[in-house]
């Protein structure tokens, strides 16, 4: 089951076929025909917070298939219209979602990386050992503010001259908790994403982004600095830790991977920040990406530019489109 989040936020449901109806809409429709009525609350799929809709998904699964069953037979019996022609939102949580985003996750990007940037060879092995020395996985909180959606045009800082891409993978928690161990993970859904990144300053060039030992992550959140979708892909029988991500820029593959290559996985992450701070449904983490990323090949690599396509396709699941502006 695939679920959209429409331009007002409403619940979009997609098809096989390619279309997406209007949750909402049709739910109400159908009960004004007396056709079909709802044992699910429509407002759990009209608000703008799906957590309600997560902690009681049991129940708004069952609508949901229903409704989709009514569509296949009759589509003009819902509020529908071709994905193709529907602005989608970012299929996050809600406008205020806290997202753990996972960095240096990967040890072939993290090695490639953290070599050009200190100038000396790190190996994958080096990577991989500090998990084994006990340090924890690292990372930064993304600001919802900064997420665009499937389509939308993504664009950095008019100064920025090295704009990368980061194909990732999110998932959204089904459960949450305090003190969780890594077996404790409950995903509910997964979407591709793309952490969109800011290089310059890296290689000393514009002015500093951020400094000091806690940052604000400007490079990562400035405006359309991530993008997700196109919809949230929940109780397919997908295994979120052996999801193939890829990354395409203009047709030409730049990354290819899997989340079974995660360093720390989506549940040792639930387990570190799980230790500080109650995790509730609909916390979501990203993956953090693999090799491929622009930044290994230094400041003269191939950034993005404007008119450039960048497609982030996690299997067979989600591709995320956006332009480069």
């Amino acid at each position: 089951m695939k679920l959209a989040r429409l331009a007002d936020w409403q619940t979009g449901l997609v098809l096989p076929d390619g279309h997406i109806v209007d949750v909402p809409a049709s739910l109400r429709q159908l009960e004004q025909s007396a056709a079909y009525v709802s044992n699910t609350d429509v407002e759990l799929f009209s608000a703008v917070d799906w957590s309600p809709l997560i902690k009681n998904w049991t129940t708004a699964k069952d609508t949901l298939t229903a409704l989709a069953e009514i569509a296949t037979r009759d589509l003009s019996a819902v509020v529908s219209r071709p994905a193709a022609e529907t602005v989608l939102r970012p299929p996050i949580t809600s406008p205020t979602a806290t997202i753990f985003a996972a960095g240096a996750n990967f040890a072939d990007h993290a090695a490639a990386a953290k070599s050009l940037i200190l100038k000396k060879e790190i190996t994958e092995e080096e990577v991989r050992a500090e998990k084994d020395a006990g340090l924890p996985p690292w990372g930064f909180i993304v600001l919802p503010r900064s997420i665009s959606g499937p389509g939308a045009v993504v664009s950095p800082p008019a100064s920025t001259t090295m704009f990368d891409y980061e194909a990732e993978v999110a998932i959204t928690l089904r459960s949450g908790g305090r003190d969780l161990q890594p077996a404790d993970l409950d995903a509910w859904g997964f979407t591709a994403w793309n952490d969109l990144s800011i290089r310059d300053h890296i290689f000393g060039r514009g002015t500093a982004v951020d400094r000091g030992i806690l940052v604000w992550a400007l490079s990562k959140n400035f405006d359309t600095g991530n993008a997700c979708g196109p919809w949230m892909v929940v109780d397919e029988g997908h295994d979120v830790h052996r999801l193939e991500m890829s990354t395409r820029v203009n047709g030409t593959v730049r990354q290819k991977s899997s989340t079974a290559n995660m360093i720390y996985s989506f549940g040792d992450i639930l387990a570190h920040i799980s230790a500080y701070v109650t995790l509730r449904p609909g916390d979501m983490f990203t993956s953090g990406t693999p090799a491929g990323a622009t930044i290994e090949s230094g400041a003269d690599g191939a950034y993005l530019r404007p008119g450039d396509e960048v497609e982030i396709n996690i299997g067979d699941a989600a591709i995320l489109k956006n332009t480069v502006g």
